[in-house]
């Protein structure tokens, strides 16, 4: 006899099984007051002109934050000097230590830029919002309910910005000419959604969409970046024609001037935006370095522009993708497809020059963590460890108390073709050659240098990876 179940009381019990779903449909006097009030027909409208309103929200940061970030000055001395530490150290365990100090720098530079942010927020609501009765403090108040208070006030006449959309327009039930604004009072619910991803640009973390991250995290180590490479380049690039003024711009203060994004637009003028440009005085720092490679053959590397500021005047429309309906869903679907298309392309272009010339690349700054470093071993080379074997002869990781070798959390690309440099000039009795160590099918038999055949796999593997875009 089958054992019994504690729930064979409560199963097969009846022949039928059903669902059960509601409808609430309003009926009688109801039904009568929603179409003599035409409730459906203004809810529809009031969805249609929420994407009005919206571009005032943006509008209205925008202004904030042209006129905040100018006023904002922070110390970069920390930050600074962390930075060069980090890069300089060789040492494992000292260059983690010094990571982490730098970023705590990181985190510290960006709540003294949200912390600016809220004093000045709070400014303008005791100076230019002091008629409006707003109960939130700091950024808090371009969220709060008065928010449509703020847009009548900021917009009482339709700016001068393309593509604004009327603020007074007739309405299509009452026929009364209708306050944007106005009408959506009482309707805060709209924009919930909306207002949680614009107050994420105030975030303190290091979030992609945060104005503080675009700021530190990002445009402050490119910023560095063109620094420190422009101290260690100083000789090349005064001989490159880049004056002792131009020269202005690698000083850590200056990048105060470039939180906002009219001086990251200067900034970027400066490194060299105009590609009509012939005047060798007029022309950018990196045209000048182009002309100078071109006439000395040298490497000398460019500068890199810096990215525009959250909410920029060239920001993208849809960095924050908003998802109403299917209508939404696959109109923002076709947007990504177009523009993964976009990149896609560049980044073929971007990798045929560097694989065809990819000494004119900053190699010692191109880095691949240890994941990567054992996807690499286990499919272009003999064994899964040949990277973690050879790269200790260029000095870089240690054994742990197991005996095993520890590599750094990343390796710089210059640091493993250091180690096939090594390789390669070993004494006939040691060398080994390519073939002994890749996977025999990438091998050319006439090619005896490790390094044709690292870059002539990783090319493969590239191809493959787009050919079917």
């Amino acid at each position: 006899m089958s054992s019994m179940s504690i729930f064979d009381s409560f199963t097969h019990k009846y022949s039928l099984s059903k669902t059960l779903r509601f409808e609430l449909k309003p009926i009688g006097k109801t039904l009568e007051l929603i179409k003599q009030n035409k409730i459906l027909e203004q809810d529809k409208f009031r969805d249609d002109n929420y994407h009005r309103i919206k571009f005032y929200f943006d509008l209205l940061h925008r202004r904030f934050l042209e006129d905040a970030l100018p006023k904002i000055k922070l110390d970069y001395t920390d930050y600074y000097n962390n930075l060069n530490d980090y890069l300089e150290t060789k040492d494992e365990k000292t260059k983690y230590e010094n990571y982490k100090k730098l970023k705590l720098s990181e985190d510290e530079l960006r709540k003294h830029l949200v912390n600016k942010l809220n004093e000045i927020a709070e400014d303008w609501k005791n100076t230019r919002y002091k008629t409006i009765k707003l109960k939130d403090n700091g950024i808090k108040i371009f969220f709060e309910n008065a928010n449509l208070d703020i847009l009548n006030l900021e917009f009482q006449t339709k700016p001068d910005v393309t593509d604004s959309p009327d603020i007074v327009f007739t309405h299509p039930v009452s026929g009364e000419k209708t306050n944007l604004f106005e009408f959506f009072k009482g309707f805060h619910t709209y924009f919930v959604n909306f207002n949680q991803s614009r107050e994420n640009f105030y975030s303190e973390k290091d979030d992609d969409t945060a104005i503080a991250n675009r700021a530190i995290n990002e445009n402050l180590r490119r910023f560095c970046d063109n620094l420190l490479q422009y101290q260690h380049y100083s000789k090349e690039y005064t001989e490159a024609g880049v004056t002792s003024d131009e020269a202005k711009l690698f000083k850590p203060d200056s990048y105060n001037s470039c939180l906002c994004q009219k001086g990251i637009d200067l900034y970027n003028k400066f490194l060299g935006i105009d590609p009509n440009a012939t005047d060798n005085d007029s022309i950018g720092l990196n045209q000048k370095v182009n002309l100078y490679r071109q006439k000395t053959k040298s490497k000398l590397p460019i500068f890199k522009p810096l990215y525009n500021q959250i909410l920029g005047g060239k920001e993208r429309k849809d960095r924050v993708i908003e998802i109403t309906d299917d209508k939404s869903l696959l109109k923002a679907l076709q947007s990504f497809a177009a523009l993964n298309h976009e990149k896609i392309s560049l980044a073929k272009v971007l990798m045929e020059n560097f694989f065809n010339s990819p000494e004119s690349f900053q190699l010692s700054s191109i880095y691949l963590n240890s994941g990567s470093l054992n996807t690499i071993s286990y499919k272009w080379f003999r064994s899964w460890d040949t990277l973690r074997s050879i790269l200790p002869l260029t000095g870089i990781g240690r054994k742990n108390t197991d005996g095993q070798i520890k590599l750094p959390d990343f390796v710089s690309l210059s640091q493993i073709l250091d180690a096939f440099e090594i390789l390669s000039q070993q004494s006939s009795e040691s060398y080994i050659r390519p073939e002994d160590i890749f996977n025999i099918q990438y091998v050319d038999q006439k090619t005896q240098n490790h390094r044709q055949v690292f870059f002539r796999i990783w090319c493969n593997e590239w191809q493959n990876t787009v050919e079917t875009y």
